[in-house]
């Protein structure tokens, strides 16, 4: 996604159990794509997982390869994880804002932007 979905998506609340049983599946990965149709995904709203997918494209480089079953594919329909946590956090209204900056790497953002998503889920 060109912009993260906090700053352009609308959705609707989704339930905090709901939200933590995903995190427990999907938190602090900030590398993976996921089939929308995996059955983590079940209990969200069906526009949610609509919105969130899109079609990914290998570029043959080490980091751009998509590897689907040990497999190299040309593209993919999926769930980009940070574009996933980047919704939760527009769902729950989390704060992302650091004093020093948003983490680079994906990963370190993935931690970061799961950490925000708990702590307001937490304090609900």
């Amino acid at each position: 996604m060109t912009t993260t979905p906090t700053e352009r998506l609308p959705f609707e609340p989704i339930d905090n159990v709901i939200i933590r049983n995903l995190l427990d599946h999907v938190g602090n990965d900030g590398h993976s794509m996921w089939n929308p149709t995996a059955s983590i995904f079940d209990e969200l709203p069906k526009e949610f997982i609509e919105e969130l997918t899109e079609t990914h494209v290998s570029d043959g480089s080490h980091k751009g390869s998509i590897w689907k079953n040990g497999f190299l594919v040309k593209e993919t329909q999926a769930i980009y994880a940070l574009d996933l946590l980047w919704a939760l956090c527009a769902v729950t209204e989390a704060d992302t804002d650091d004093p020093h900056g948003l983490p680079t790497g994906r990963g370190f953002l993935a931690q970061h932007l799961t950490r925000a998503i708990q702590k307001k889920v937490e304090q609900q």
